[in-house]
C-alpha cells in the first residue's frame, strides 16, 4: 500500500506502530525504500524523524507487545531469503531473534490459484542451497497431480483454465529483475512456451499481474525501465506464446485490473500525478483520466463492461474513503463517501453490486467514524447507492477476502486475524449476518486464494507461519461453505459434555441439558478481554436457557456473571446478567455460539465462537430431521459412569461447583468455578476457576485422584494459551449417581499463589439429579 503524509510526500508502509516509544502524539510507521525504517510523522503530517533498520521488515502489520516493542518477520538475506522473526525496542534498537531462524528444508508459497473445478495451484521455493522452486498440482481431492520444479525463476502469480496454467516468474540478478511469463498443460505440467519480460530495476519492480482469456491468450501488464523512465506495459500473447499486441504508458504501475473480455484498467505515477488508464483488448487506449487530487488509491475494480470502480483515501491523519465508477468510456457514473477511516479495502464486484470492505486502521490513527471497528458495505453498481452497511469489531490483521454465492443470495466475507480465519455469512440483499465460523491455524495464518465453487464447496489455500514452520501451504475446503444452518437438536443430552474453540485453547464450556425443567445450563471458562499471564485475569460465566422448546434448534441464553464470593465459603456471592447469547449445532461434534455483552460489562465485547467437541459424547446424538446418530456408550466401570457427567454444585458453598465429564475406564475432565480466598482477592469480581484433569483407568470403587491444573496467559476469545500447570490433587469419591466429596490439597509453592497449602472437603450432589 502507498502511504502519503500531509505534506504529499510517497512512503511504502509496511505497518502503522501504535503507541510507540514516547511518540507525543506523534505517528510511527515502519516503511521500506531503499532501506528499511521507522519514521516519525507529527500530527500535521510533518516529518519528525527517521531512523534505518539493518533489516527489511515484511508480511503483516508488526505485533504490539505488552513492553511497547513490536514484533515482526524480517527478511535477513534477500538473494538466500533467509527470515527470522525480529523485535524491535521502543528506543529503535532490534534483537534478531535467531532460535526461530526458518527451518532449512521448509517452503515458502509464494502465489496461489483455485480454479472452479476445484484445482488449485500453488508456488513454493525452497532454502536450500542451490534453491529449489517448485509449481505444484493439487487435484479438488486433495491429491497432488504434479510437480515442477526449477531453479532461480519464482512464480508470484498464476492464471488457468482446463487447458493450461500460466504464471509469472522473476529472479534477481545483481540490481535488477529478470521476469518472464510461461503457459504449462494443465494435465502433466510440461512447459508450452516461456517469453522474457523487458528488464527493470529490482527497487521499482512488482510481480506481473496476468489473465488468460477464453481464446488461450495471456494478457500480460507490468513495469519496466527505458531512457525517458519507467513505462507500464500490457501485452497479450497468443495461445501459442507468440506476442499479439504490446502498449505502453509512461509511469509507475500502480494498481491493476483485468477482465474476462481482455480490457486492463491500471493506475501509472509520474511526476507526482496519478492517472487511470484503460486498455481495450484491441489494444485501443480508451481514456487516460488524471486523478485531479492526491489519494491513496486502496483497490480497483472492472465489471465485464469495462466499467471501473475504484476506492481512494484522501491524504491526512484522518479521512474518508471514496468510491467512484467510471463506465468504458471514462465518463464519471458516481462518486460517494464512505464515513469510515480505512487504512485498506477489499473491493469485490458481482451481479450488479459493489461489496467494500473498509479497515479501521489501529490506534492512534482511528477516529469516531472509526470507532474501532471495520464496515461492510453493499453500494449499487448502476446509481452508486448503499444499500446497507454492517460493521463488526476491528480484527487485529486485515487478510481479507469477499466472495458471492452461487445463486447471489449471499455474500462470504473471509478473513485472518493471524491466530484464525472467520469466515462471515450475510445475506446479500439486507446485509444481515447470519452465521459466523472460525477455524484454527498452526501459529500465524494468511489467505492467499479463496473461491466457491459451483457447488458450494469453499477452497481456501493459507500459508502457515510459526516458529517451526515459516511459510507451509495448505489447501483447505469447506462443504456448503455457504450454508451453515442449525441441523441438530439443542434439547438433547447428546451435546452434553466439555466444547472448546482450537484456535483459543485454554479456555471453553461445558454444556449440560437437564430434561426435568428442560434447561440448558453451559458455564464458559474463560479470561478478561486484556489477559495475561496472572489468575487475576481468570473470569468465569454461566449461560443458561430454560424452557427449551422441543426440537429447537437454536436457543437464546442469558450470560450471567457471579462474583463476589469467597474459595469454599458460602458468603458474599451476586448474580448480574451481564449479556446474552445464541446457540447452535451444524453437527454432532461442532456448533457456534454467537454472544453479546451490555456496554458495562466484559467491555461490551460481542462476537462468534466455532465450538467442537472436547470431551468424547456419551449418548446418541438426534438430529433435527429425528435421525439418530448413534455412539458407543462406555460401560459403567471401577465405579463410575457416563451418567454422571454434568453440572455438580456444594449445597454449603452456593455459587460454586464443577462440571464433570466421566468417560469410564477414560478420562476425567472437571472444570472447577469458585473465588479467591478470603483474605487474597485479586480482582473486583474475585472470581477463580481450575480444572481436574486425569485418568480413570486407575479408579477404584468410586474413587479416583486426579491433578488440579491452573491455566492463565489467555484472553478472552481471542488469545490461545498454553501456560496450564499442576498446583495440587483432588481425590473424588463417588457415593452415588448424584453425589459425590472432593478433598483438595494445593501445592505449598509459589505458583500456587493464594492457594498455597490449603486443603478441605466439598461435598457435591448433582443438578437434574440421577438421569436415567
Amino acid at each position: 500500500m502507498a502511504a502519503c503524509c500531509g505534506n504529499a510526500w510517497w512512503l511504502p508502509v509496511l505497518g502503522v506502530l501504535p503507541d510507540y516509544g514516547d511518540t507525543g502524539g506523534d505517528l510511527a510507521i515502519l516503511r521500506w525504500g531503499q532501506t528499511a525504517a521507522i519514521t516519525r510523522l507529527g500530527r500535521n503530517g510533518s516529518l519528525v524523524s527517521t531512523k534505518a533498520l539493518s533489516f527489511l521488515p515484511v508480511g503483516q502489520s508488526p505485533k504490539r507487545t505488552a513492553d511497547g516493542s513490536f514484533v515482526t518477520l524480517a527478511l535477513l538475506d534477500v538473494p538466500n531469503r533467509i527470515y527470522a522473526p525480529v523485535t524491535i525496542a521502543p528506543d529503535g534498537g532490534a534483537q534478531i531473534h535467531a532460535q526461530l531462524s526458518p527451518v532449512p528444508h521448509s517452503e515458502v508459497s509464494m502465489a496461489a490459484l483455485s480454479g472452479a473445478d476445484g484445482t488449485t495451484y500453488f508456488a513454493t521455493y525452497s532454502r536450500k542451497n542451490p534453491r529449489r522452486n517448485s509449481v505444484v498440482r493439487v487435484n479438488a481431492d486433495g491429491a497432488p497431480a504434479w510437480r515442477k520444479t526449477f531453479t532461480d525463476n519464482t512464480p508470484r502469480a498464476f492464471a488457468a483454465d482446463a487447458q493450461r496454467v500460466c504464471m509469472s516468474t522473476q529472479h534477481y540478478e545483481r540490481l535488477d529483475v529478470v521476469r518472464r511469463v510461461e503457459c504449462r498443460r494443465a494435465d502433466t505440467g510440461d512447459l508450452q512456451w516461456t517469453a522474457l519480460l523487458k528488464p527493470s530495476s529490482a527497487t521499482i519492480a512488482q510481480p506481473a499481474s496476468i489473465r488468460l482469456l477464453t481464446d488461450g491468450s495471456l494478457v500480460v501488464v507490468y513495469e519496466a525501465e527505458a531512457a525517458s523512465g519507467t513505462v507500464v506495459h500490457r501485452e497479450i500473447y497468443s495461445s501459442a506464446g507468440t506476442l499479439s499486441h504490446s502498449f505502453s504508458n509512461e509511469g509507475q504501475l500502480g494498481r491493476v485490473v483485468i477482465n474476462a473480455a481482455g480490457d486492463t484498467a491500471f493506475t501509472a505515477g509520474k511526476s507526482g500525478v496519478v492517472t487511470l488508464v484503460r486498455v481495450d483488448r484491441n489494444n485501443q487506449r480508451r481514456y487516460a483520466v488524471q486523478l485531479t487530487e492526491p489519494t491513496w488509491l486502496t483497490e480497483l475494480a472492472m465489471d465485464d463492461a469495462g466499467g471501473v470502480v475504484m476506492t481512494q483515501l484522501r491524504p491526512g491523519i484522518a479521512s474518508d474513503t471514496t468510491v467512484t465508477y467510471r463506465d468504458a468510456n471514462g465518463g464519471l457514473r458516481w462518486s460517494v463517501t464512505l464515513p469510515t477511516v480505512s487504512d485498506a479495502a477489499q473491493l469485490h464486484v458481482d451481479r450488479g453490486s459493489v461489496y467494500i470492505l473498509a479497515l479501521c486502521p489501529p490506534h492512534p490513527i482511528a477516529t469516531d467514524n472509526c470507532a474501532e471497528k471495520d464496515s461492510f458495505f453493499r453500494i449499487g453498481l448502476v446509481d452508486g447507492v448503499v444499500r446497507w452497511r454492517v460493521d463488526a469489531a476491528r480484527l487485529e490483521h486485515g487478510n481479507s477476502h469477499i466472495l458471492g454465492s452461487p445463486d447471489g443470495r449471499r455474500v462470504l466475507l473471509v478473513q485472518s486475524d493471524g491466530a484464525t480465519v472467520r469466515m462471515r455469512r450475510h445475506d446479500s440483499a439486507t446485509g444481515a449476518p447470519f452465521s459466523e465460523t472460525r477455524r484454527a491455524c498452526a501459529g500465524y495464518c494468511g489467505i492467499l486464494q479463496a473461491t466457491i465453487s459451483a457447488g458450494g464447496i469453499g477452497r481456501f489455500v493459507r500459508t502457515l507461519w510459526s516458529t517451526s514452520e515459516l511459510g507451509r501451504v495448505a489447501i483447505v475446503t469447506e462443504d456448503d461453505v455457504m450454508d451453515e444452518a442449525a441441523r441438530i437438536r439443542v434439547d438433547q443430552s447428546g451435546l452434553s459434555g466439555a466444547w472448546w474453540s482450537p484456535y483459543a485453547s485454554g479456555e471453553g464450556l461445558v454444556l449440560d441439558w437437564l430434561p426435568d425443567s428442560r434447561t440448558l445450563f453451559m458455564p464458559w471458562f474463560t479470561y478478561s478481554r486484556d489477559g495475561g499471564n496472572d489468575p487475576a485475569q481468570l473470569r468465569w460465566y454461566t449461560l443458561q436457557a430454560g424452557d427449551v422448546a422441543a426440537n429447537a434448534t437454536q436457543v437464546q441464553l442469558s450470560i450471567t456473571a457471579s462474583t463476589g464470593g469467597r474459595f469454599d465459603a458460602a458468603e458474599g456471592v451476586s448474580h448480574t446478567r451481564v449479556g446474552t447469547a445464541t446457540l447452535r449445532f451444524t453437527g454432532c461434534d461442532r456448533g457456534t455460539l454467537d454472544y453479546v455483552f451490555d456496554a458495562a460489562h466484559n467491555g461490551g465485547a460481542k462476537g462468534s465462537i466455532t465450538l467442537s467437541r472436547l470431551t468424547p459424547a456419551t449418548t446418541d446424538c438426534i438430529l433435527a430431521d429425528g435421525t439418530v446418530q448413534p455412539v458407543n456408550t462406555p460401560l459403567p466401570s471401577k465405579g463410575f459412569d457416563a451418567r454422571m457427567s454434568g453440572s455438580w454444585f456444594s449445597p454449603e458453598t452456593p455459587g460454586q461447583g464443577l462440571q464433570l465429564a466421566v468417560q469410564p475406564d477414560g478420562i476425567l475432565f472437571a472444570p472447577w468455578f469458585t473465588y479467591d480466598p478470603a483474605d487474597a482477592g485479586n480482582d473486583a469480581g474475585r472470581q477463580h476457576w481450575f480444572a481436574l484433569s486425569g485418568s480413570l483407568a486407575g479408579a477404584s470403587n468410586g474413587v479416583v485422584t486426579v491433578p488440579i491444573a491452573q491455566s492463565i496467559g489467555g484472553a478472552f476469545d481471542r488469545t490461545p494459551t498454553a501456560n496450564i500447570y499442576p498446583v495440587g490433587t483432588a481425590t473424588l469419591t463417588m457415593l452415588a449417581c448424584d453425589r459425590a466429596r472432593m478433598d483438595y490439597r494445593f501445592d505449598s509453592t509459589e505458583s500456587t499463589g493464594a492457594f498455597a497449602g490449603k486443603s478441605g472437603s466439598v461435598t457435591l450432589v448433582k443438578a437434574g439429579g440421577c438421569v436415567p
